[in-house]
């Protein structure tokens, strides 16, 4: 059990899981943030659109 737990403590495995997790997430945030925006310019552009539309 002991030899298990050492090999375990000195296993870098577990290290590089939590990096390609910490990336996988801020690459998610950046992507959600950016879609957000073009999403929200697309609205307002459309809105635009449609008042111009209606009013011509």
């Amino acid at each position: 059990m002991e030899h298990l737990l050492r090999q375990y403590i000195q296993s870098d495995s577990g290290g590089t899981a939590i990096e390609y997790g910490l990336i996988t997430a801020i690459i998610s945030v950046g992507i959600i943030t950016s879609a957000s925006l073009v999403g929200c310019q697309t609205n307002i552009k459309l809105w635009q659109v449609n008042f111009k539309v209606a009013n011509a």
